[in-house]
């Protein structure tokens, strides 16, 4: 991976930031991990958080109204 070359931390902050991306990540985790020139260990760890649903809540939080549930 070179200096230019997305990687995970941007991939993180992206999903982070940009709900549409968020969601991307979920249903196509290998396809989105690949544009970050993740190895195949992170694109299989990304695709197994997804399918165990352990990023869906991250994602969720993008579209809950402030203070909806979180105390």
């Amino acid at each position: 991976m070179t200096a230019q070359t997305p990687g995970l931390k941007d991939l993180v902050a992206r999903a982070a930031s940009d709900e549409a991306f968020a969601s991307r990540l979920l249903t196509e985790p290998e396809s989105v991990a690949g544009e970050y020139g993740l190895t195949d260990e992170q694109v299989a760890k990304i695709r197994d958080l997804a399918g165990a649903g352990l990023l869906a809540p991250a994602v969720e939080a993008h579209s809950a109204p402030v203070g909806a549930g979180y105390y």
